[in-house]
C-alpha cells in the first residue's frame, strides 16, 4: 500500500498543532544522539502512563527512526522518499467506489 503525500503536506502534518500538542504533553526531553542504522538522530525521553520511553528521531529529516517504550522496540527501516509518480494511484477503469456509512 502506497500513499502519496506532497512534501507541503507532509510537513504540515509532522508539524501539526494537534501532533505537536499531544506529543509535547509527555514533555519530552532530549537525552543525547546516536547514530541508528546509518542515521544520525537525536534522542527524546518520556514518560507516559509510569512507561519510560526513547524516540529517536533522524537529523535529516525528522522522521523517528527507533522508538523503545518499556521492553518493546521498533526499529523504522525500508522507507524511500523517492518520487511515486501518479499513474501509481490511477484507479482501473472497472473499479466501483463506494460510500462507507457514517464516513
Amino acid at each position: 500500500m502506497a500513499y502519496k503525500m506532497s512534501a507541503a503536506m507532509a510537513s504540515s502534518y509532522s508539524s501539526s498543532s494537534s501532533n505537536s500538542t499531544s506529543i509535547n504533553s509527555f514533555t519530552p526531553v532530549y537525552v543525547g544522539s546516536e547514530t541508528v542504522n546509518g542515521v544520525a538522530c537525536s534522542i527524546y525521553q518520556y514518560t507516559s502512563s509510569g512507561v519510560v520511553s526513547k524516540m529517536w528521531i533522524s537529523n535529516a529529516n525528522g522522521m523517528t527512526i527507533r522508538v523503545v517504550s518499556g521492553t518493546s522496540q521498533m526499529d523504522y527501516t525500508n522507507y524511500s522518499f523517492a518520487t511515486i509518480p501518479d499513474s501509481t494511484f490511477t484507479l482501473p477503469a472497472d473499479a466501483q467506489l463506494i460510500s462507507i456509512p457514517g464516513q
